[in-house]
């Protein structure tokens, strides 16, 4: 088997990353041992975030050669090898992979991964490098294969990183090897014709899109988009909108930054595109005047659009963010308007979500004591 290229990191945070030539057999060798952590799964499983990232980051990498030392998304010049995250899969995954799984490959269990969530990741080498766009492609419809909806979307990205295996102190560490065809990307491909159509390639239901793997494609000028989204665009550039719309969470920290006010960290949001800005402000100024000549005031427009947006949305029957009545309160929630009347989405709560909301709320019990 030909050797493979991946970039390698010291953290997930690394600022640079090595290329590196590694072989099938030594990869897969690496991946089949895993490092022990401190902590038990059921401590883990209660960890807050950044807990949880430094128990787990020992390193990793990314199946394909870098560009520059960076790992960015436009920086792979291509890719040697599929890495597939699954954060969801199904119970019978495991045996599915090892019965049915048509190309050589390797999966081992997540930090994450418990007996009661498993959570695994399936790294497939191939028979040549691919750019971009095939990467793409190729990792959509082998998730689509296994159950796309079990596959984290960070899979279709070119950059992702994959960390080196490591467990729970009492955790179950799973890996498993499968030695079948080399995976050819041309007779993979070529199964599916328009393979290189994006609207045509498979995605998860929460998906709206699905978004190149080409370094070097740009998203479309949002002031020449169509519809309500171009129309709001042109009505209110980045700065304004932050100004009226979230001005109680982000006030002005001096030149283009802003400060999260809840937040006691220092300035992180920055408004990059001040030349878009500005014109996005001259067409505000403009819009709102032939708004003003009808009788209405200048910020009638983004709230009719905003409101139009829920409308056709509703009438629709598309997923939307809107306000609905229920048990005599309005309640904010994802929802859309099906023919058995409406629909709100319903998403298990993170248990470290839970454990902190849970902990807030026996505080202000004792605090009203």
């Amino acid at each position: 088997m030909r050797d493979l290229i991946i970039a390698v990191g010291q953290r997930a945070n690394s600022k640079t990353w090595k290329n590196t030539r590694i072989t099938w057999e030594q990869l897969s060798q690496k991946l089949s041992e895993t490092i022990r952590t401190s902590e038990t799964v059921e401590e883990y499983k209660h960890f807050v975030k950044d807990a949880k990232q430094e128990a787990k980051d020992h390193g990793g990498f990314v199946g394909g050669k870098l560009k520059t030392p960076q790992r960015l998304k436009n920086n792979v010049e291509y890719s040697s090898l599929v890495t597939l995250d699954l954060d969801d899969a199904t119970p019978s995954l495991l045996k599915c992979y090892e019965d049915n799984f048509q190309y050589t490959s390797c999966l081992y269990s997540t930090h994450g991964h418990r007996d009661d969530s498993p959570r695994f990741r399936i790294i497939i080498p191939l028979s040549r490098d691919v750019e971009g766009d095939e990467y793409v492609a190729i990792s959509r419809l082998l998730a689509d294969e296994i159950g796309i909806e079990q596959v984290d979307p960070v899979s279709f990205t070119t950059n992702q990183l994959m960390y080196w295996p490591s467990t729970p102190s009492d955790g179950n560490y799973i890996y498993r090897k499968v030695e079948k065809n080399l995976l050819n990307p041309d007779s993979f491909l070529a199964k599916y014709p328009n393979w290189n159509d994006l609207t045509s390639l498979p995605k998860k239901a929460k998906e709206t899109h699905v978004s190149s793997g080409k370094p070097g494609r740009k998203q479309a000028d949002p002031l020449t988009k169509d519809g309500i989204v171009g129309v709001f665009n042109r009505a209110y550039s980045i700065s304004e909108a932050i100004d009226v719309f979230l001005g109680d969470i982000y006030e002005k920290a001096g030149g283009n930054r802003y400060k999260y006010i809840p937040s006691s960290s220092v300035a992180g949001a920055i408004n990059y595109d001040d030349k878009l800005s500005k014109e996005l402000t001259r067409l505000a100024v403009e819009a709102n005047l032939q708004v003003r000549k009808i009788g209405f005031k200048p910020y009638i427009a983004p709230a009719l659009s905003s409101g139009a947006i829920s409308i056709i949305y509703t009438l629709e029957g598309k997923w939307h963010y809107s306000s609905n009545y229920l048990a005599g309160v309005y309640m904010g929630a994802k929802n859309r308007n099906t023919a058995a009347g409406l629909e709100i989405e319903k998403i298990k709560m993170p248990d470290e979500l839970f454990a902190r909301i849970k902990h807030t709320y026996e505080n202000l019990i004792k605090f009203n004591k």
